[in-house]
């Protein structure tokens, strides 16, 4: 089964994602390497909401606000570390829709997400941890086209940091430069073939 977002089912219940009725939220919670929930966070629907609070928050139920450093954690880490093990490489994304989608796309997903754009040497020693031999940053396309100074810019983040941690294991990237992403799209927002194509183009840094 296939929800309306194109996620299988069986990913969703995987990853225990939840309906709050109350608040019209998604909500989807966060796991450490050992299971225990460290916090929530929701994925607001109504355009009122988005506007005060933005697309995604901690979650506040029963006057309890479930927020944690997301720097200390990766979302993912818990139900894909089998899969990072034995492919012993892992796709690090900036969100939750990531590796939810990315969970709809490979066998093995072997995926997390940062919940931001900035990768902290705690998540890196997660990662080692886990024995990984490649990182592959897949994050969102931030430039309107290929070369414009944003787009040099976002390499050079990237670049920055694949140096500041390749002395530890393999780095790569995924670029688009044949403009198959829009602007500000994950890799995984235009459906599986594109993912793929990009995967297969990454460049090791």
């Amino acid at each position: 089964l296939v929800s309306k977002n194109g996620l299988h089912l069986f990913v969703i219940q995987k990853f225990n994602i939840r309906w709050y009725p109350p608040e019209k939220q998604i909500l989807i919670p966060n796991y450490d390497l050992d299971g225990r929930l460290i916090g929530i966070r929701v994925r607001e629907t109504e355009e009122e909401n988005i506007d005060a609070f933005g697309k995604y928050h901690p979650a506040t139920i029963s006057n309890i606000t479930y927020r944690f450093s997301t720097a200390l954690y990766l979302y993912g880490i818990y139900q894909n570390q089998e899969a990072i093990r034995k492919t012993r490489r892992v796709f690090v994304f900036e969100g939750e829709k990531s590796v939810l989608a990315a969970g709809s796309y490979l066998k093995d997903n072997s995926s997390v997400a940062l919940l931001g754009s900035s990768v902290s040497v705690y998540q890196v020693e997660m990662l080692l941890g886990l024995g990984v031999s490649e990182i592959i940053l897949c994050l969102d396309r931030q430039y309107h086209k290929w070369g414009d100074p944003d787009c040099i810019k976002w390499k050079n983040k990237l670049f920055d940091i694949s140096q500041k941690y390749k002395a530890y294991t393999k780095f790569s990237i995924v670029l688009d430069d044949k403009n198959r992403l829009g602007y500000k799209d994950s890799p995984t927002d235009k459906g599986k073939d594109i993912f793929l194509e990009l995967v297969k183009e990454r460049k090791v840094l």
